[in-house]
């Protein structure tokens, strides 16, 4: 097998049309699993380590109510789905000059195809 991350940086690969195919539904055979392992219920203390927050800060979102978390049927432990954390922090992700010019450009040639 091939393997990729030892391959010098500026080489071309051909890759056949079949390969693509047995590539992309092997994607999509493991996806579920990895979504399965995102869905997994996660202490404070892997948050903690997924985040980079400390755990008052962890304590103080929750308290707020703006960070998803459970707490089992005794209020006891907190829990967090890992999906959710990671959802969490995409939502809080800025958009780089890039994108915003990306949108833009976007947006621009959707009105002008409008107006033709």
């Amino acid at each position: 097998m091939l393997d990729l991350l030892n391959l010098p940086d500026k080489i071309k690969l051909e890759v056949s049309k079949s390969d693509l195919i047995a590539f992309a539904d092997y994607l999509l055979n493991h996806q579920s699993k990895a979504i399965e392992f995102d869905d997994e219920f996660i202490s404070i203390s892997e948050v903690m380590q997924l985040t980079g927050k400390a755990r008052q800060t962890i304590y103080g979102r929750v308290s707020k109510g703006t960070i998803p978390y459970y707490k089992d049927e005794n209020g006891g432990k907190l829990r967090f789905k890992k999906s959710e954390i990671l959802e969490w922090m995409k939502s809080g992700m800025k958009k780089t000059e890039a994108d915003i010019q990306k949108e833009i450009d976007t947006y621009i040639k959707s009105k002008k195809s409008k107006a033709a």
